[in-house]
């Protein structure tokens, strides 16, 4: 039993058109043998995956119906995939049956027994085999299945699994766990592409097949460190890119603050003098409003100021304004509360005018701000494209390197059969002239006994 575990992802979609359909992105299932659904109510892989996107999808959801605080790291990989394979003399002996309870086992080993999955059964490879595809979302509270030792809990799963069914075949991972139960750090070797496996397997341990999986090996090496280089220089490179785009823009925004502010300050020293004058007319008046209300006449004056005619002529609340006009006649604290009310609306009026001047101030310097923005925005676009088709010629590059590298390989490799067949082919000739020379032996053998028998009968 050997189970690998691949990449997390965050696409149902693309999982499940790779395990549903035939290799090569076809829309054929020839090598789909079942399919099989957990903790669902459709058994039809079609709709399965369609069900756990959108289960994922209602995470946040399903946290606050289930009371679960939505905090810590959020991660969008929701897809588990992994792999059960069997040994190739064990397909006999393998029923249906059989796999589903080994992934069943694999499930629970990983904590996933209440999670959303799916199983699928391929054909097309020599080993038997079986996906599972787990949603780590939750359908109950929409929390997210945590990775902590997968690996470990796989590797020790399938031993037991392999003791349970009378033969360990795995020794290595047997070793390795007994290494792990003595608290001694053990880590599992990387595993290695099948065609690379496969093609220096079927070469044998000569010396030249060890050099020449040596050199591949090197060669490999250097190109997936220069694309891991590559790949964090192009990050950098796009981080570096947004984060002059942004300080450009930042730089934009502070300028023209400052700027606003500045024209803003014009205005308002500007009206300075008018609000100085405001306030003097308006200590003026109150003490002419004070002298006045020592006399009769001067008590009718003040009235006939505090009463807002306009609101009476004009038919604004027309009756409140009456029954504020007689009020003001009588009472001395009315009239005085309509001067203020006089007063406030001058410094209302006047306000009004001082922030339609800061608006009209302020309005080049928003406009030139926006067009900044605009030609920032321009600017980014030109040099994320600029960068965008270099980093394309770095890709490119690699991927001509792995491309030569796989030519080189196949031809070394060809060289090495080449070598083996004419290994093979001087040691059958060797073995065809050792055959002569017994014959030619025998022959002569044969002549002398022949001779000697002739010599006895005479």
């Amino acid at each position: 039993m050997v189970p690998k575990l691949h990449a997390k992802g965050a696409s149902f979609k693309g999982a499940a058109a790779y395990l549903l359909h035939d290799k090569g992105r076809a829309v054929t299932s020839e090598r789909v043998e079942w399919v099989e659904t957990r903790n669902m109510a459709t058994g039809d892989g079609r709709v399965a995956w369609k069900v756990m996107a959108a289960t994922a999808m209602d995470a946040d959801r399903l946290k606050r119906q289930a009371g679960v605080k939505n905090t810590g790291r959020k991660s969008t990989d929701a897809v588990l995939h992994f792999s059960l394979s069997w040994h190739p003399d064990e397909q006999e002996r393998l029923s249906r049956d059989e796999m589903r309870r080994a992934a069943l086992g694999a499930i629970r080993a990983l904590g996933a027994d209440d999670r959303q999955a799916m199983l699928i059964c391929h054909n097309d490879e020599k080993q038997p085999h079986l996906h599972v595809m787990v949603n780590r979302i939750s359908a109950e509270d929409g929390r997210m299945l945590p990775s902590s030792k997968e690996k470990l809990n796989l590797s020790r799963w399938a031993e037991s699994y392999e003791k349970g069914r009378g033969a360990v075949l795995c020794e290595q991972r047997a070793i390795n766990n007994a290494a792990r139960d003595r608290d001694e750090f053990t880590r599992g070797k990387k595993d290695q592409a099948r065609n690379i496996y496969e093609v220096e397997a079927a070469h044998g341990n000569s010396a030249q097949a060890k050099t020449v999986a040596a050199e591949q090996r090197r060669a490999a090496a250097v190109l997936a460190k220069a694309q891991r280089e590559t790949k964090a220089r192009h990050q950098q490179e796009r981080a570096a890119l947004d984060a002059r785009h942004k300080q450009r823009q930042a730089d934009a925004k502070e300028k023209a603050k400052t700027r606003m502010a500045a024209a803003v300050e014009k205005v308002r020293k500007d009206y300075r003098t008018s609000w100085e004058r405001v306030f003097t007319d308006d200590q003026t008046e109150r003490r002419d409003f004070a002298q006045r209300e020592e006399k009769l006449m001067g008590r009718v004056h003040n009235a006939l100021r505090s009463i807002d005619f306009g609101a009476i002529v004009q038919g604004r609340d027309r009756r409140k304004a009456i029954s504020e006009a007689f009020q003001s006649f009588a009472d001395a604290g009315k009239r005085l509360e309509g001067l203020k009310l006089a007063q406030e609306r001058r410094a209302k009026e006047l306000l009004a005018r001082q922030r339609q001047a800061e608006r009209e101030a302020v309005a080049p310097v928003r406009s030139e701000y926006k067009k900044s923005l605009h030609e920032n925005r321009r600017v980014f676009a030109h040099e994320r494209n600029d960068l965008a088709l270099t980093q394309a010629m770095d890709t490119a590059r690699i991927r001509a390197g792995w491309k030569s590298h796989h030519r080189n390989r196949a031809k070394a490799w060809e060289n090495v059969a080449s070598s083996d067949c004419k290994a093979v082919t001087a040691n059958m000739a060797r073995v065809d002239e050792a055959k002569k020379r017994l014959e030619a032996l025998r022959h002569r053998q044969q002549g002398r006994d022949v001779t000697k028998d002739r010599e006895r009968g005479e």
